[in-house]
């Protein structure tokens, strides 16, 4: 399925932001990033209330130019919340980020841990 193709592309590119951005903030994720799921804010929302904001990956466009959005998201607002983009994020207790696109349509899952 093309969607899940670029939802796998978008899980990669958001978790390559982040690595990028530990890369260069001495191994530190965003903070916002905790031990508890929630999902991904879009650039620029209104508001980010019970979701995460990464907009420190996309100021000044240094580590993304925009946060991917869901294709179902894009095309039928009905399947995310208000303000999200479909994809959740956490920290795992050792430290790593896990990225996950429940949405999925063909795939069983697609969550990635790094």
């Amino acid at each position: 399925n093309v969607r899940d193709a670029e939802r796998l592309s978008d899980v990669y590119t958001i978790l390559s932001a982040i690595h990028q951005y530990a890369s260069d903030n001495e191994s530190a994720f965003p903070e916002v990033i905790q031990e508890e799921e929630f999902e991904v804010c879009v650039t620029d929302a209104s508001s980010c209330d019970g979701m995460y904001d990464l907009s420190v990956l996309t100021d000044n466009q240094t580590y993304l130019v925009a946060m991917p959005i869901d294709p179902l998201c894009v095309t039928d607002e009905t399947y995310c919340t208000e303000n999200g983009t479909g994809y959740f994020i956490e920290k795992t207790q050792n430290g790593r980020i896990t990225i996950s696109a429940p949405l999925v349509e063909i795939r069983d899952d697609i969550t990635i841990t790094r």
